[in-house]
């Protein structure tokens, strides 16, 4: 049986490709730092859209903890949104219109929860 120069070529990148992938993949994802604002803007959204599958992740409806939980967020995303207007290394327009959009969704929990 003998093996010519494509097969060697092939078995070569079938050994390589998983390698340089996962070279690739280091290289590409653990460097890269993700702005403050941007996280904090990633919880805020992930705690409101469990509190809409699991109601206690926002504390008993009307109460003071609902009510703290929810202004601590809206004022939480108000100030992501300026470090992320203002503060040159963490600047994204991006992050500045979901913290925003974000802030006004819990202004409006919070205003439902004080009218009702």
């Amino acid at each position: 049986m003998t093996v010519s120069t494509f097969d060697l070529i092939e078995y070569g990148l079938l050994v390589a490709a998983p390698i340089l992938l996962a070279r690739e993949w280091k290289l590409r994802f653990s460097v890269k730092k993700y702005p403050l604002s941007l996280i904090v803007v990633t919880v805020s959204c992930l705690w409101i859209l469990l509190g809409l599958i699991w109601s206690g992740a926002l504390g008993p409806d009307y109460s003071d903890i609902h009510a703290y939980i929810t202004l601590v967020n809206a004022v939480a995303n108000l100030l992501c949104a300026l470090v992320a207007a203002s503060v040159k290394t963490q600047r994204s327009y991006r992050t500045v219109l979901a913290a925003l959009s974000l802030a006004f969704v819990w202004a409006v929990a919070l205003s439902i929860m004080y009218a009702v």
